[in-house]
């Protein structure tokens, strides 16, 4: 097979989208191109990436590649038949039993970490038009995935998602991060994700990531649990209850990190989680926790301002909380004066930060009415407790 100018190629391929034989005949091309690359790869054996970039052969195929993906990510933007043509080439299955791995697309994601930049963009971008043929009201599983086995997009799903946790490239992993949070919009997919628990593949790989000192590949991971848990926080904050001291050990252990940025995202984001209306309930175990507010007492002095401020509004919640456990109450009644002082103190290079100078201004205010006794207080606080479950 010939190495094609991408000019060339693009014309032909246009010429054959016209004739209603563009699909087939470009597929049939790319599909060629992988048959090289796995020639390549098995013949080259164990080689560095280093050597690999640096090889001829490796190259023109790896631009074939990119070219033919190029081809077809342009001509299905001219109009919705061609996008649901090059869905279906994508999905076909063998003549044999079903084998996702028979797929083109399945062929792809196997050889993610041997497509240049612009080839995983594009087999993002074509996922990304599955998901939105999936998520088409006027469009049906199975006409989408007319040869798969029932279930098809979780098949894909979950082939995407090994991908992701055994890779070790960090533009594999970044490429296969965008394509599980496109699909994360489809709601029967989240569903998917949360029966995994926090010891299993997904959570692990995620969590081990975001300790990495990679930037790149922290902040993914990091933006990974954010798409996670946001994509529906009702679905998050059931199965974070459901999971809850599996779940916060492996965030502590975020929170503990001695990596500015592990530390810092960490913070952040179990601050953006607690905070929404929707996790009210984890909040409030949380903030109920006299391990996690020593935790977060220790941060507030921590020698970089910033994560000592994501520490601010952590603690604002313990403090905040008007129906306070009786052992944060105690902690935080027992170091009430040097509270006060350290608040009065904290930051106060914030000048125009007027809601941080509310809050501080608020939370003093909470303090000062700090009178009880941690004995009296507990006191109280089993009668409200008792009263309360006397009414339900």
């Amino acid at each position: 097979m010939t190495d094609d100018c991408p000019c060339e190629c693009m014309n032909n391929i246009t010429r054959f989208f016209k004739k209603g034989l563009a699909a087939s005949e470009a597929i049939k091309r790319l599909h060629g191109h992988l048959d090289q690359l796995d020639g390549w790869v098995q013949n080259a054996g164990d080689v560095t990436s280093e050597d690999r970039n640096k090889d001829e052969k490796f190259i023109a195929i790896q631009n074939n590649i990119s070219n033919d993906f190029q081809v077809l990510v342009t001509v299905a933007l001219e109009d919705e038949n061609n996008k649901l043509k090059l869905i279906r080439k994508f999905l076909k299955t063998g003549d044999g039993a079903f084998s996702i791995e028979d797929t083109l697309v399945g062929r792809l994601l196997n050889n993610v970490a041997y497509l240049n930049g612009d080839a995983q963009r594009n087999l993002s971008q074509c996922i990304g038009f599955i998901v939105n043929q999936v998520s088409n009201p006027d469009q049906t599983d199975e006409n989408v995935f007319a040869q798969w086995p029932k279930g098809g997009i979780e098949l894909l799903l979950k082939k995407v998602l090994d991908c992701y946790t055994s890779s070790k490239n960090e533009a594999s992993i970044t490429t296969f991060s965008a394509i599980f949070n496109k699909m994360l919009e489809i709601d029967r997919l989240q569903e998917c994700v949360f029966q995994s628990k926090p010891n299993m593949p997904l959570f692990e790989a995620i969590f081990n990531r975001c300790k990495q000192t990679n930037f790149v590949l922290a902040t993914d991971a990091f933006k990974a649990l954010e798409a996670i848990f946001n994509a529906n926080q009702s679905r998050g904050a059931t199965w974070i209850l459901e999971n809850y001291d599996e779940f916060m050990i492996k965030f502590i252990e975020l929170i503990d990190s001695e990596e500015f940025v592990v530390k810092r995202q960490s913070l952040r984001l179990l601050c953006d989680i607690i905070e929404a209306k929707t996790y009210r309930q984890v909040m409030l175990k949380f903030i109920s926790s006299k391990p996690d507010l020593k935790i977060i007492l220790g941060l507030l002095h921590h020698k970089q301002d910033s994560i000592a401020f994501e520490a601010f509004h952590v603690f604002k919640l313990f403090l905040g909380n008007p129906k306070k456990h009786p052992e944060v109450y105690k902690t935080l009644f027992n170091n009430k004066d040097k509270l006060q002082e350290f608040l009065e103190g904290f930051q106060n290079e914030r000048t125009e930060d007027d809601a941080f100078l509310k809050t501080k201004k608020t939370l003093l205010g909470v303090l000062d009415k700090m009178v009880d006794s941690p004995e009296t207080y507990h006191e109280k606080w089993q009668t409200k407790s008792q009263k309360s479950k006397a009414k339900q």
